[in-house]
């Protein structure tokens, strides 16, 4: 404080005892403040206000008071005392400040009425979101995935009957023609330039042993040409939808190829073989693809992607499409089938049954497909209409259709997710099991009567 702070003091040879009362009493109060008026921690300390005159000036200023009222006023507390009285801060990092502030963090986690928060209340507000957001994802895939694989019907569990005398006789054929790509002419493809075409003149020369006349649809490739092999079935009531059955013909690398793909083409000639004669109210087409295999695979120059987009220029009305595609190895050993991820978990690991795959905008198809299979053989069977970008999805010539906005189907063993010898030289025509391979083709001609509206 400066000195013009300090409160007047009084004369010591003045005591209050020999003045009159009222003036007592005033010089009292002016040398002890009134405790309401003392400074709190949150307001500045008020100035105190000058002391009266001494002497009969002070006394007149004050109202005529007896002794007795004189000595009935309060006495004020000694400075000690009130210093005494004030609350102290506490000292930072003290016990008690430190149970203060346990206390307030705990009221935080308390709702008004005292209750404890929820666990979630106590989130932070990024994994509220999360604890919110991602289990409604999660359960969208699951509900996606579960709508993409739910199929009619249910796949064939238990032992075989023995194979008829029909079927055998199928087997026998399919596994001539398998012999006869994979064996006697084996990789095929542009960089084996003559198997290739010695493969062309084999799928003309079995459709015109079937009864039909082949069309070679030839196109160019760099500086040669290669075709596609067409035969037809022409329909009767309702001969502008088209119905194509088709398989690739040509081998990867230097792989025989007898399940990629001379069982596809096997298939194709089966179902030719079968459906010669019929009156199909849809038209057939059965056809014979260059080109799928890498390098041209997913390229302007696969064969079946040239069909498809003529088909489109000439405004066909094609209603669906089968992908017949390595359809002829099968295992009973469990942990045989492999999938692309997240498909293990909806499907199962022993490679014995055959899958029908299709997109998303082929899930009718598709579904109507896995429907009229059950129902047409005792075989086990699996399908899906997935997101094309999922592997092995796209991974034949139904692709080439789907680009144009044909509705496509592939018949598969799923290779590569079950075949070791896929795309090695060891891909020969004794891995493949032709029994099953037969039963397979005996579903797909409900199949195709069904898809064709064939009496």
């Amino acid at each position: 404080m400066s000195e013009a702070d300090d409160p007047p003091k009084v004369p010591p040879e003045v005591e209050s005892k020999d003045l009159p009362a009222p003036t007592a009493t005033v010089l009292a109060s002016a040398t002890a403040p009134d405790p309401a008026s003392a400074p709190s921690e949150a307001e500045p300390a008020k100035e105190p206000e000058p002391a009266l005159p001494d002497g009969p000036a002070a006394a007149s200023a004050e109202p005529t008071k007896s002794e007795d009222s004189a000595n009935d006023e309060p006495v004020a507390a000694a400075p000690a005392e009130r210093a005494s009285q004030k609350k102290i801060p506490e000292a930072r990092g003290s016990s008690s400040s430190v149970d203060g502030k346990k206390k307030r963090d705990s009221s935080r986690h308390r709702v008004k009425d005292g209750a404890p928060r929820s666990w979630f209340a106590k989130l932070s507000r990024a994994n509220k979101r999360r604890v919110v957001i991602y289990p409604i994802v999660l359960a969208a895939l699951v509900l996606g995935l579960l709508y993409c694989t739910s199929m009619p019907g249910k796949s064939y569990q238990g032992a075989f009957a023995p194979a008829s005398a029909e079927e055998r006789a199928v087997a026998e054929e399919l596994r001539k023609d398998v012999t006869a790509l994979a064996g006697t002419i084996g990789a095929r493809n542009i960089e084996n330039r003559d198997t290739l075409a010695l493969a062309e003149s084999y799928v003309t020369t079995r459709f015109k042993e079937l009864g039909y006349a082949p069309e070679r649809l030839a196109y160019d490739v760099g500086i040669r040409s290669v075709a596609n092999v067409e035969v037809s079935i022409r329909g009767t009531t309702r001969a502008s939808e088209i119905v194509v059955i088709g398989a690739h013909y040509d081998s990867a690398y230097d792989a025989p190829g007898a399940d990629d793909n001379a069982s596809g083409m096997a298939a194709v000639f089966a179902l030719a073989k079968l459906f010669r004669g019929l009156a199909p109210e849809r038209t057939i087409r059965f056809l014979a693809f260059a080109n799928e295999e890498p390098p041209r695979f997913w390229t302007e120059q696969m064969g079946s992607l040239v069909y498809a987009k003529a088909c489109r220029a000439r405004g066909d009305d094609v209603v669906a499409m089968l992908s017949l595609e390595t359809v002829g190895y099968y295992s009973d050993k469990a942990g045989s089938q492999k999938y692309p991820p997240p498909m293990s978990f909806f499907y199962p690991n022993t490679g014995d049954f055959i899958g029908f795959v299709g997109n998303t905008s082929s899930r009718s198809l598709t579904r109507n497909v896995v429907q009229m299979f059950r129902r047409g053989v005792d075989f086990p069977s699996q399908g899906a209409a997935l997101p094309a970008f999922i592997a092995g999805v796209g991974w034949s010539d139904q692709w080439s259709f789907w680009q144009v906005g044909y509705p496509g189907v592939m018949v598969t063993d799923t290779a590569p997710f079950r075949n070791p010898h896929y795309h090695q030289r060891s891909d020969l025509p004794e891995t493949l099991d032709y029994e099953r391979f037969a039963r397979v083709v005996r579903g797909l001609t409900v199949v195709v009567k069904g898809l064709s509206v064939t009496p």
